[in-house]
């Protein structure tokens, strides 16, 4: 009995010691944040018998970041896409597609803060073209080369874009990998899923939160800050418990950081797609540009410090050898290809305080977005001039 009675005084004191260091230390509040991204994300995102995952059109859906990183009103078109209405002078205007995944899509914005949307303000103001330059956002989150390859057909046809723009992320080779496990393939690439592939939608940022905590602990940290450390800790050691550091199928960070030796091996599946895109471009005579973007933890060190915890990633400035994959892939293929890697840097070393990316999500900030749009808009003028479409 003894103990017992020094035992729970041990726990009781060790407590009080977690409720104080969290309240006067930490200051923190007692309350675990409230995850509903899935149930809004629901609203929109369905299954598609091909490409696994489409949205909705016209909806309007508020989503809140679980860690109030952003509260936005997410809207989809009558064409599916995340953006603005196309409306009834849809062949009038000059077309620029913009796939990708949540970088392109602009996750984490409203749709006229994203960077996309920014840039296309910024040509036509510099242009005043009539027709004008429209930009239209084609990706989606959580796509992958191969389903923004198998997607691309259909947009080309009813688009008639003037020229492709394809934002390659790091985050492609796992989405790849969960999707063409499941899919039919011809040789090497991907014609869509197999009749025998699950019949449900896998939400795009359903891996990007922690771990539900027991209720009953969840009802406790609403009073107490020791009950919400012990919540959050609880919540991150059974998050994601198949991860494998470096391993596409399990790792959603695994196109920066596989083995040196076996990165190129990592993203060699979504790149082929990247290159069949790129040819089904070219069979139809539309300009083609990859741009890849880097992850957050590779333009600065303290970037996404939260969404690291998440995925067990480490501190500082992690490698970016994936900019050499990239750029070697596009020598050998002869894709025009440009990286956002050093613009990024650079612009975060010039601002220091300023965010470029939200410290939860994998999406830009609006600072980040706003950098993005400058850049990206002097590149799109760069490549109309090339073409001769400002003459």
């Amino acid at each position: 009995m003894r103990l017992i009675s020094r035992l729970l005084m041990l726990l009781v004191v060790l407590v009080l010691a977690a409720e104080g260091y969290g309240r006067y230390v930490l200051k923190m509040k007692p309350g675990l944040p409230e995850n509903r991204v899935a149930e809004a994300v629901s609203k929109f995102a369905e299954f598609d018998p091909q490409l696994g995952m489409r949205y909705r059109l016209n909806i309007d859906q508020l989503i809140d970041s679980p860690e109030a990183d952003f509260s936005i009103l997410y809207k989809t078109n009558e064409i599916g896409l995340r953006d603005r209405p196309m409306g009834t002078h849809l062949r009038k205007e000059l077309k620029f597609l913009v796939f990708g995944d949540e970088f392109a899509e602009g996750w984490g914005m409203d749709i006229d803060q994203t960077f996309v949307v920014r840039a296309q303000a910024a040509v036509n103001e510099k242009t005043g073209l009539q027709p004008p330059v429209r930009f239209v956002i084609t990706g989606k989150s959580g796509y992958g080369a191969a389903q923004n390859y198998l997607a691309a057909g259909p947009l080309i046809d009813s688009l008639a874009p003037k020229a492709i723009v394809m934002m390659y992320s790091s985050l492609m080779p796992h989405q790849d990998a969960l999707f063409l496990k499941d899919a039919n393939m011809e040789g090497e690439l991907a014609t869509g899923l197999r009749p025998d592939a699950p019949q449900t939608v896998r939400l795009p940022h359903a891996e990007d939160y922690p771990a539900a905590p027991p209720a009953w602990l969840a009802g406790f940290a609403q009073q107490s800050v020791a009950a919400t450390l012990l919540g959050r800790w609880l919540s991150l050691r059974f998050t994601l418990p198949d991860l494998k550091p470096g391993d596409p199928l399990t790792d959603r960070l695994a196109g920066i950081r596989a083995p040196a030796e076996t990165l190129a091996a990592v993203h060699a599946p979504s790149l082929r797609h990247v290159k069949a895109f790129a040819d089904l471009a070219a069979s139809k005579s539309i300009p083609f540009l990859l741009i890849h973007a880097p992850l957050p933890t590779q333009v600065t060190s303290n970037a996404w410090e939260k969404g690291r915890q998440v995925f067990r990633a480490p501190d500082g400035l992690m490698p970016a050898e994936d900019e050499a994959v990239v750029g070697a892939f596009c020598m050998e293929a002869k894709i025009q290809c440009l990286s956002l890697h050093g613009p990024l840097r650079d612009a975060a070393a010039k601002l220091e305080s300023t965010r470029l990316y939200h410290p939860s999500e994998l999406a830009f900030t609006v600072d980040g977005a706003r950098v993005t749009a400058d850049w990206f808009a002097t590149e799109m003028l760069r490549l109309m001039d090339a073409q001769g479409w400002r003459d």
